[in-house]
């Protein structure tokens, strides 16, 4: 399969920042080696022979490469990421590096500059590569780099042979760049504008002898996002909520009707319920349906699929996926962020619960013949 490599040269104005001269010089190189294995798409808004700093039009004359001349609208562009396998940036400096922001939301592993703010974007081996560069100056307060064309095609050619490292570099979780803009621009507000911490009041059922709820993960989501997060179980004595003020409090799993009753009329901020369990599989869970429905304007479901009911009744319906995966999520190839376990090195993930009923045992007998696949080395945790 060919890699298709993406670069966006802008303008390539202030003495080619983005540094397209060295991402041609590179493709070059790294393609005598690779020949028909990658391929280049390169997208200027100006020939490149009129650059302030001019390219050899020998550069532009080589196999595997589309050159796009003209301007592009950002649909065209973001269409171009989501199509591409990996995008060069070996700029020379940046102020924030929003292209580069753009290609990691698409969930494009990224090969750029090893300076600043690039390496502050990039992770090296997780989200991308870092090439070596040397400091050359200074652009008003930006710190210039140069890096080595060799250097940026000997990246290109590890990514290019090494399908399993290109696998676990795309699309690491973009949830994670999402959460530190949103707590940065959070912070700013209050630093800034003196704007209090949004607080939510979380509600559980409390610790688990034997697993880590689902709950926890959330609120520790909702922190890395820059809020203030107050938990409580439904155990807690709801009249210490009174005079508290928050921003809005989340619910989780299915707590009783006459307790969801009573917090409405302690806590005087919106409430939400955030559900991921399917509502049809019992009797008892229908009827606590039916009676906790009306008493909700908004649901927080995990996936689609189970919006109808709630719907129905005149509910906002809300996705986790929204806020979190974006569109960089790729589907079912999507790595996770990390592995609690601390010993396994996963290309591909599942996670969901597997019940010995009837409607899980499709997924319990694709597990097993996963299982048995010489191609395939599979770890399951219940």
């Amino acid at each position: 399969k060919v890699v298709r490599l993406i670069f966006i040269a802008g303008y390539g104005g202030i003495y080619n920042r983005r540094g397209g001269d060295i991402v041609l010089k590179a493709y070059y190189e790294a393609y005598q080696q690779l020949k028909g294995k990658i391929r280049l798409s390169y997208y200027t808004a100006r020939n490149p022979q009129d650059y302030d700093i001019a390219v050899d039009k020998k550069w532009m004359e080589q196999p595997n490469l589309e050159m796009h001349v003209g301007t592009h609208r950002r649909e065209t562009l973001w269409k171009a990421l989501l199509a591409s396998d990996v995008v060069l940036y070996p700029s020379r400096w940046e102020g924030l590096g929003l292209s580069l922001l753009e290609a990691l939301h698409a969930g494009v592993p990224a090969i750029v500059t090893d300076g600043w703010p690039m390496n502050e974007l990039v992770q090296h081996d997780h989200n991308g590569i870092l090439v070596p560069a040397k400091q050359t100056g200074w652009f008003h307060m930006a710190p210039k780099w140069e890096v080595d064309p060799s250097s940026l095609a000997k990246a290109i050619i590890r990514i290019a042979s090494n399908r399993k490292l290109l696998r676990r570099l795309t699309c690491p979780s973009p949830g994670e760049l999402l959460a530190r803009q949103h707590h940065f621009i959070m912070t700013a507000r209050q630093v800034i504008l003196s704007e209090p911490q949004p607080r939510i009041a979380s509600f559980t059922a409390g610790p688990h002898p034997e697993y880590l709820r689902a709950e926890y993960f959330r609120s520790d989501a909702f922190r890395k996002f820059g809020y203030k997060v107050v938990e409580y179980s439904y155990g807690d004595d709801l009249r210490n909520l009174s005079g508290k003020n928050f921003d809005f409090a989340l619910v989780a799993k299915a707590p009783h009707v006459q307790w969801v009753s009573y917090l409405k009329s302690v806590i005087k901020a919106p409430v939400f319920m955030w559900f991921w369990d399917p509502i049809d599989y019992g009797t008892e869970r229908r009827m606590w349906f039916e009676q906790v429905a009306p008493m909700f304007r908004s649901v927080i479901l995990n996936e689609k699929g189970r919006e109808g009911m709630w719907a129905a009744r005149g509910l906002d319906v809300h996705y986790v996926e929204e806020g979190i995966m974006l569109q960089g999520d790729r589907g079912a190839g999507r790595r996770p962020t990390f592995d609690a376990h601390g010993k396994y090195d996963f290309d591909v993930s599942f996670q969901g619960t597997v019940y010995p009923y009837p409607p899980d045992i499709p997924r319990v007998s694709v597990l097993l013949s996963l299982n048995r696949s010489q191609d395939l080395e599979l770890a399951i945790f219940g």
